[in-house]
């Protein structure tokens, strides 16, 4: 049993890991902008603000805190949201390394869209380099930022790929057009789509933590294409 402390526990991912580390015994609190609960603490980065009763409740640190890549367009008003909800957080974080008395391991959510991803038919390995894109070069900075921590504990950064979750994520997107009689394939339909359901993403973090897990790890069950999962979505949609 372990006391670890999320910040972005609220959100999908957050919700159902927070759900499977419960249940696993160990004893999981909150970092959030809005706390309700005994197991939630207030903190805003954007203020460098944080509860300092949190810091007695983490030998491990998950941070999960991201804005959504594909939720609006890139604008540079967005690129520095995508940028501060990340790299900023993280750098905040550990800003109160100090005070975390009892931290032994920092867990960096991270994406396997680092990689050049126009050599869509290339499996990746954790050694491969970065892209030269945008995102690529987004994670390669989050990733940095939780490298800080590494001086004197273990620091994981697991690459997570598109989440698949009935109660929303990538797939409540894809289903709405579907819905709605305008869903349709992507031009050739043969763009790959790493993917992973999200109870094995939480398990895989649960493993990480049980077992004292640092470096980078890609979180992917495979590879879809978008005429896979299209046509998949259009057959359940029409069963149901």
């Amino acid at each position: 049993m372990k006391s670890i402390l999320i910040a972005g526990g609220t959100g999908l991912i957050g919700q159902k890991l927070v759900e499977i580390l419960t249940l696993k015994g160990n004893n999981v609190f909150i970092l959030t902008r809005n706390p309700s609960a005994i197991n939630e603490f207030y903190w805003d980065p954007s203020k460098n603000e944080i509860d300092s009763k949190c810091f007695e409740h983490a030998e491990v640190l998950i941070n999960l805190c991201g804005e959504g890549i594909v939720d609006k367009p890139w604008t540079r008003k967005r690129r520095a949201l995508l940028y501060a909800s990340r790299i900023e957080t993280t750098k905040f974080l550990y800003s109160n390394k100090a005070n975390f008395i009892n931290l032994k391991h920092f867990i960096s959510a991270s994406g396997v869209n680092c990689y050049n991803l126009e050599k869509s038919e290339q499996t990746f390995q954790e050694t491969d380099s970065f892209g030269a894109d945008y995102i690529s070069q987004l994670v390669k900075e989050w990733e940095s930022a939780a490298d800080l921590f590494s001086d004197k504990i273990k620091v994981s950064k697991l690459r997570i790929s598109v989440v698949f979750s009935k109660k929303g994520g990538a797939l409540a997107k894809i289903k709405q057009p579907i819905i709605n009689n305008v869903g349709a394939v992507l031009g050739s339909g043969n763009q790959l789509i790493p993917w992973i359901h999200i109870e094995d993403l939480c398990l895989a973090f649960s493993h990480v933590i049980e077992s004292e897990l640092d470096g980078v790890y890609n979180l992917n069950a495979g590879n879809i294409s978008n005429k896979m999962l299209t046509c998949l979505r259009v057959k359940i949609i029409l069963r149901c």
